[in-house]
């Protein structure tokens, strides 16, 4: 669906992580379009070093879309703003949960 909603002509990549690879399903068209990465959900060292192999290789008007863990989003998000000096409005973050918080904490 990614695919078809952002065009053919438009480069994607993503970090996919905590997630075991035989369940990981494929998109509509029975393609896997993304590159799955078995990283702990704790690990935002290892996450930051997948995004600086990627990073380099984006074209043309970038953008990132993270969500997650609510501490590897601030630090996707911190290391995309100060690091690499993106734009605030590049980055769009939706931190769904902290394992160390319970309820609405």
């Amino acid at each position: 669906m990614i695919n078809r909603a952002v065009g053919a002509d438009k480069q994607v990549a993503s970090i996919l992580y905590n997630i075991p690879k035989n369940e990981f399903f494929p998109d509509i068209d029975g393609n896997y379009p993304f590159e799955v990465q078995e990283l702990l959900q704790k690990s935002s060292e290892e996450i930051i070093a997948k995004i600086k192999e990627i990073a380099p290789t984006l074209k043309g008007h970038q953008m990132v879309y993270i969500a997650g863990d609510s501490r590897v989003c601030i630090a996707a998000h911190s290391f995309f703003k100060n690091e690499l000096g993106w734009n605030p409005k590049q980055i769009k973050t939706k931190p769904f949960w902290n394992p160390d918080k319970k309820g609405l904490e």
